[in-house]
C-alpha cells in the first residue's frame, strides 16, 4: 500500500515523501497516529503546506535562538555564593542557578542548553559551552564570586 509521510518516521522516510509499506501497518499505525495520509493530490497539497509552515516556524526558531545567543555573548553572568577563605563554596553552581541568574537579566535559557560536566566548587572566572542547537553554541562568562568579597568591593 502506498501513503504519504506527514511527518518524519525513522527507516521509513520523511515528509512528503511516497511510501510503500504493508497495509496493516499504514491502517493500524502510521494512519491513526498522524503519520501518514493516503495518496491523493488534495493530501499531497496539504503535506506540502504544512512542510512550509514547518520550514518557516524553524526558521524564526533558529532566528529567536541566534538573538539568545548573542545575549549571551554580551552578557556576562555573575553569581555571588557563599565561600569559605579558600575560596571553596559551600554549596555548588549548576546549570539550575546559571539559568536563573541569566533570567534575572531577562535572557530566556534553558538548562539542558548550559554544559556543566561538573558543578562549579569554587570561586572563578569558568567559561560555561552553551549549545543552543546542535550548531549553534557558544561561550558563556561566568564569574563566581564570594558574598564577603562582593560586601567588601561596593564599600
Amino acid at each position: 500500500m502506498q501513503i504519504l509521510l506527514k511527518k518524519t518516521v525513522e527507516k521509513l522516510g520523511k515528509p512528503g515523501d511516497i511510501v510503500e509499506v504493508a497495509p496493516g501497518y499504514a491502517r493500524n499505525y502510521l494512519l491513526p497516529q498522524g503519520l501518514a495520509l493516503p495518496v491523493s493530490k488534495d493530501n499531497f497539497r496539504l503535506v506540502k503546506i504544512e512542510m512550509e509552515r514547518a520550514r518557516e516556524d524553524e526558521e524564526n526558531r533558529r532566528a529567536q535562538l541566534g538573538q539568545v545567543r548573542k545575549a549571551l555573548e554580551e552578557a556576562p553572568c555573575t553569581i555571588t555564593a557563599k565561600a569559605n577563605e579558600e575560596g571553596h563554596l559551600y554549596g555548588s553552581v549548576t546549570a539550575q542557578v546559571i539559568v536563573e541568574e541569566l533570567a534575572k537579566k531577562g535572557i530566556a535559557a534553558e538548562e539542558k542548553w548550559i554544559l556543566l560536566d561538573n558543578p562549579i566548587r569554587e570561586v572563578g572566572t569558568y567559561d560555561v559551552p552553551v549549545r543552543l542547537a546542535p550548531d549553534i553554541e557558544t561561550i558563556l562568562k561566568v564569574w563566581i564570586v564570594a558574598e564577603e568579597k562582593l560586601e567588601e568591593t561596593q564599600q
